[in-house]
C-alpha cells in the first residue's frame, strides 16, 4: 500500500510535468507543428471568406491587418489583431484559455490567464457596441471564450 502524496511530492511531481511539457513543446518538429496549425487557421478563414472578416458593423482584413468599424479604422495592437484573427477563424467554438494563449502569445513568453483576460477587455471595448454586456466576444465560465458572429 502506497501513501499518498504530501505536498513535496505533488509539488515534485507537477514539477516534472511541467518541465516535461516544455521540453517537448520547445522540440522543433513539435514548435513546426504548432507554428503551421496556427497559420491554417487563418488561411482557412482567408480562404472561405477572402481576407476580409465582416461580423456587424466591423470589417477585419486579414491581408493588411487593419480593423474597421463603421467605416472608421480601430487602431490595435498586434495583440489584440492575433487574438482577433484567432477567434474569426474559431468563430462559434468554445477556445479554452491555453490554447489561446498558446496560440497567440506563443510558446516563447511565460504570461498567466489574466494577460488574456486583459486583453480580450480592451477587444471588447474597441468592437463592441457596449463592451459589459458582449455580443461578439463571450466568456465561457471555466473554459475560456467563444466568438459569436451575429449575420
Amino acid at each position: 500500500m502506497t501513501r499518498p502524496p504530501g505536498d513535496t511530492e505533488t509539488f515534485r511531481v507537477i514539477h516534472n510535468l511541467l518541465t516535461f511539457s516544455r521540453l517537448e513543446r520547445n522540440r522543433p518538429e513539435v514548435r513546426l507543428r504548432h507554428e503551421a496549425s496556427r497559420r491554417h487557421g487563418a488561411f482557412r478563414l482567408a480562404g472561405r471568406r477572402g481576407s476580409v472578416c465582416r461580423f456587424g458593423e466591423i470589417e477585419l482584413n486579414l491581408a493588411s491587418s487593419k480593423l474597421f468599424r463603421g467605416g472608421r479604422e480601430v487602431e490595435l495592437t498586434a495583440k489584440e489583431f492575433r487574438l482577433l484573427a484567432h477567434f474569426a477563424a474559431r468563430a462559434g467554438r468554445a477556445l479554452a484559455r491555453n490554447g489561446i494563449l498558446d496560440a497567440v502569445w506563443g510558446n516563447s513568453v511565460m504570461v498567466m490567464g489574466r494577460s488574456i483576460d486583459r486583453c480580450v477587455a480592451t477587444l471588447r471595448a474597441k468592437i463592441e457596441r457596449d463592451p459589459h454586456n458582449p455580443t461578439y466576444i463571450q466568456t465561457i465560465r471555466d473554459i475560456g471564450y467563444r466568438f459569436d458572429i451575429e449575420d
